[in-house]
């Protein structure tokens, strides 16, 4: 392993280890896992940077180099399948864990979470399409068809039928927590799912139409102390408190961020993991996507804290991407 990968290795693995402590605890003499899951998260970002998806493919890749990712020994084809399963809790406590650190520890101003910018993208099935009459009816018409994603509407794609990753970032499109599952995600009722790890360090989130519904802005506003801000007009006669709140020359400042900050994000990861139109998820079925769609959001930000401290830009690819 280089000199800069076990840096990220190492920060990656204090992490773990509290996740393993709180989540993973085992029985008294039991057994501890030969692999680390810092290695297999640098062992994915790796392979999915350079198009590796083919779990058979995969195992002769660590046969060749295992060392490279911190593996003791070369894992086999279904130890690597089997852990790829395990990984979307482990992800998504690390990630939101490296937020708080960086905003803590390391520079309050790029790092800052106390106002993130939610958004969703909805990513294309592996496969043909299910169409509604066939869903409706229980018909697959064909067996290329991924059964487990379903249909959902955005404003760029229209219709699409696949998975959907839901992502919240700062001002400086630092990734901060991230949740994946198949395209009729509810973004609004995720939030709180999302930040139980930060929602003391948060203030302000900002999401576009879909967010407004008014039990999950009061849920977050009186139980959680976060503004949840909309821009959509407020219909509700016993929600003038919080039109007054969003309609403030500093909301509407706030608001017009939202774009410039969580849209570029996806962008990056389609451009680094060739996810791009109509391109296809390189996966099929809930359990291999999910930890594929939060491999991707933790991948943006470990390069985000690798160019911060390298001097460079937050959305430097160059550098980062030849570690792997």
């Amino acid at each position: 392993m280089s000199p800069k990968l076990k840096k990220i290795y190492d920060f990656l693995y204090s992490y773990e280890q509290v996740y393993v402590f709180e989540q993973e605890k085992r029985p008294k003499g039991g057994r501890k896992r030969t692999y680390t899951h810092s290695s297999f998260i640098i062992f994915f970002i790796s392979m999915f940077l350079n198009r590796i998806f083919s779990y058979k493919k995969m195992a002769r890749e660590a046969k060749k180099d295992f060392a490279k990712y911190g593996f003791p020994q070369a894992p086999s084809r279904k130890t690597i399948r089997e852990r790829f399963k395990q990984l979307p809790p482990v992800l998504m406590h690390i990630m939101t864990e490296i937020a708080k650190y960086c905003y803590q520890k390391i520079c309050h101003k790029p790092c800052n979470i106390k106002c993130l910018f939610s958004d969703k993208s909805i990513f294309r099935a592996k496969g043909g399409l299910w169409h509604k009459k066939h869903i409706k009816a229980g018909v697959v018409p064909h067996p290329s068809i991924d059964t487990e994603a379903t249909w959902a509407f955005s404003p760029y794609h229209k219709w699409r039928f696949g998975y959907a990753l839901l992502i919240m970032v700062n001002q400086h499109r630092f990734p901060v927590v991230a949740i994946a599952d198949t395209a009729i995600l509810n973004e609004p009722q995720s939030i709180t799912t999302m930040i139980e790890r930060i929602y003391r360090n948060v203030g302000i989130i900002v999401g576009d139409a879909a967010y407004k519904v008014y039990d999950v802005i009061k849920k977050l506003y009186f139980e959680y102390n976060i503004l949840l801000q909309v821009r959509d007009q407020i219909k509700d006669k016993t929600m003038q408190w919080y039109r007054k709140l969003i309609h403030t020359p500093q909301a509407l400042w706030t608001y017009c961020k939202r774009k410039p900050s969580v849209e570029p994000t996806f962008a990056l990861i389609k451009e680094l993991f060739s996810l791009h139109g109509e391109s296809q998820l390189p996966f099929k079925g809930k359990k291999y996507v999910v930890p594929f769609l939060l491999i991707t959001a933790i991948t943006i930000q470990l390069m985000a804290v690798f160019n911060f401290f390298n001097q460079r830009g937050l959305g430097y690819t160059h550098d980062f991407c030849d570690l792997f």
